[in-house]
């Protein structure tokens, strides 16, 4: 589970990595969230999602290098999963 968890932390953290190369490349393009609202929420729903993800690799690092329960772990993405759903479903299914 410890190696796993490091496994995972990694490749959170290469996301939020490339999440940001890609936010900093959509900003110097003239992606300007007080120039449109559509950019100001595509903006925050991302910054909410590497907020969600940043909080995840937390724990799962926090539970690579100090073994323990993983109940709460799977928790929160559980509920990250739900509300991932209802949030896609809401903006592309409605």
């Amino acid at each position: 589970a410890r190696a796993t968890c490091a496994a995972a932390s990694l490749l959170g953290a290469g996301f939020l990595a490339g999440a940001a190369i890609e936010i900093a490349g959509l900003h110097a393009a003239g992606l300007d969230p007080r120039g449109s609202v559509a950019a100001g929420f595509f903006l925050v729903i991302s910054l909410f999602h590497a907020a969600h993800v940043a909080a995840g690799v937390a724990m799962l690092a926090t539970r690579a290098l100090k073994p323990g329960s993983m109940g709460p772990v799977a928790l929160y993405w559980h509920v990250v999963d739900g509300l991932w759903l209802f949030i896609f479903g809401s903006l592309y299914l409605v």
